[in-house]
């Protein structure tokens, strides 16, 4: 039921220490049902909005005409269309695979590379679709001006401590632990992401001859300060 779900997310968040864990298809079938609710209030809210927009351009552009009343309407919905599209692919597809590979990373270094881990990648992926789901269900927020953003704010940063609890309690560890394995795994994604960027551009700046410039440039300078 998804009352059931609902009831026991809000229960983790003000509990985070009472994640239990979930299988891999499990996590995210309880993410999946999460996510519903802030997609249906999305759609409410859009559908009120394009009304509310549509009938505001229908009335100023009636004064130019029949076409111009025709694309007063249009416009609204291609946008909510077009928004609509975008939150589903976020929320049913981007964030699955980021849940994924960030519960993954988080085990390579916590489990393999530094050994404080001490549970198994599901146990990973609970406290990693745990917290991300806070966020999503509370994502509709976001439409209401600054106090949304600021209230969305705040949730996300407590999403990411229940991570940490979440995660220690599961791996049988300290919050200390899981916080410089979440460190520790951001440094070397960082690290990996900066070292293909600068193995792609330079290839590219070498064939554009920009590489060959940079070289005359250097060396020029250095010939100057040798005088």
């Amino acid at each position: 039921m998804l009352i059931e779900e609902i009831s026991e997310q809000i229960r983790i968040m003000f509990d985070p220490k009472g994640m239990k864990r979930k299988g891999i298809k499990n996590a995210f079938l309880y993410y999946y049902k999460i996510s519903i609710i802030p997609i249906v209030i999305g759609i409410i809210l859009g559908a009120v909005g394009i009304a509310f927009f549509s009938l505001l351009a229908y009335g100023v552009a009636g004064a130019f005409g029949g076409s111009a009343t025709h694309l007063s309407l249009g416009g609204p919905f291609a946008v909510f269309v077009i928004l609509a599209a975008a939150s589903l692919l976020l929320v049913w597809i981007i964030e699955p695979i980021a849940i994924m590979i960030c519960a993954g990373l988080l085990q390579l270094v916590g489990s393999n590379l530094l050994g404080i881990f001490k549970g198994s990648y599901e146990d990973t992926i609970t406290g990693v679709v745990y917290s991300s789901s806070s966020t999503i269900l509370f994502s509709w927020i976001i439409v209401i001006p600054v106090i949304g953003w600021i209230v969305l704010s705040v949730i996300s940063i407590w999403a990411l401590i229940m991570e940490i609890l979440g995660l220690a309690k599961l791996h049988r560890t300290g919050a200390w632990k899981v916080f410089g394995v979440m460190i520790l795994t951001s440094i070397i994604v960082g690290v990996v992401l900066f070292l293909m960027v600068f193995l792609l551009v330079l290839p590219l700046m070498t064939a554009s001859g920009l590489g060959s410039a940079f070289t005359h440039f250097a060396r020029s300078s250095l010939s100057n300060k040798t005088v």
